[in-house]
């Protein structure tokens, strides 16, 4: 599922159409253009044959072209099955049922990726099958917007509570748990419902490996214009299969990053917005009920929405993004005990 298709075959399939475009044109330049007024003497001499000489040119430049598309699909689908071998829009049934595949990725039809996606999902597939506690791998960051990440650091991973989606992978185990149940709309909210999170978190990045714009569908465009077009799309390729991601299991994550955030100065929201204590790097601003997360992440410019009581790109009820330059956490006291679903 994971395998990369050669450099070599990109640039043939490149230069093949190329040569296949230059072929079209030269065809063209050979043939009368249909555009050109014929001549007095042409249509005294023969006008019924000149009529069928149009008819002709135009029946054969719709072969060529038919021709030129079929190559260029037959093109791409080489490409693909060379890098992947597995089909394209192929639903999580077909591929799990009929293709026997131990995981796959879910996206949707109106993304872009990264030139590292593929990368990303095949150095974080390991850890999503060893760690009970993880249930997918998303290529998304709510909180995304180039302002809010810090760009020096595009192989920086987290845990989340928060369901992403936005392309995601997951393993054929967990389609079998959720396939009896899967609705027919809505889903990407109804994974974020308790009962099919069973408190098992995600990975996401800092900064997303896909952007979206699919601005039809999505609130009549009002989400996407106000939110969903600002993310950042990564654009440096991350060897994240060199990397070690075991900083991602939930034991050691959960040590090292509870106590950074807790370990962080507490500045209060208005101070973060004017930027005082500059020489604070890290900062930690409190919450403590449903009512101050929300005023402190408008203030703050982070989505405020709830999703039975999980903040996007929240973990441990903890939200990380970058404020004008310093890392801060939005965070509920120490003593938090868990999501409240009503604060939805």
């Amino acid at each position: 599922m994971l395998k990369k298709q050669s450099a070599g075959l990109v640039l043939w399939g490149a230069i093949l159409f190329v040569a296949w475009n230059a072929l079209l044109l030269l065809f063209f330049w050979t043939r009368p253009a249909p555009g050109r007024p014929p001549s007095v003497s042409a249509l005294n001499d023969d006008p019924a044959g000149l009529t069928r000489e149009v008819i002709r040119l135009a029946q054969d430049a719709e072969v060529e072209l038919e021709r030129q598309r079929g190559l260029l699909q037959q093109i791409g689908d080489a490409l693909w099955s060379q890098r992947w071998r597995v089909p394209t829009a192929a639903p999580p049934a077909q591929v799990f049922h009929q293709f026997h595949f131990p995981a796959a990725v879910v996206v949707e039809d109106d993304l872009e990726v990264a030139p590292d996606f593929f990368e990303y999902f095949q150095a974080t597939y390991p850890l999503l099958k060893a760690d009970p506690s993880l249930w997918c791998v998303s290529a998304w960051n709510d909180n995304g917007k180039e302002q809010m990440v810090d760009s020096s650091k595009p192989e920086l991973l987290y845990r989340t509570d928060f369901f992403p989606g936005l392309g995601w992978l997951l393993l054929a185990e967990l389609w079998a748990e959720l396939e009896p149940k899967w609705p027919k709309a809505f889903w990407d909210d109804w994974m974020r419902r308790p009962e099919q999170r069973k408190g098992r978190a995600c990975i996401r990045p800092e900064i997303s490996r896909t952007m979206t714009f699919g601005r039809k569908g999505v609130s009549h465009g009002q989400f996407f214009d106000q939110h969903l077009k600002f993310i950042k799309l990564n654009q440096q390729f991350v060897h994240f299969t060199q990397l070690d991601l075991s900083y991602l299991q939930r034991e050691a994550y959960d040590r090292d990053f509870l106590a950074r955030v807790y370990g962080a100065p507490q500045l209060q929201v208005e101070k973060v917005r004017t930027n005082d204590r500059k020489e604070l790097g890290e900062v930690r601003v409190q919450y403590t009920g449903r009512d101050s997360f929300k005023a402190f992440a408008k203030a703050l410019g982070v989505m405020d929405d709830l999703k039975s009581g999980v903040p996007r790109a929240g973990y441990r009820g903890i939200v990380t993004f970058q404020f004008r330059g310093r890392r801060v956490h939005l965070a509920p006291p120490q003593t938090w005990e868990g999501y409240d679903p009503s604060w939805n």
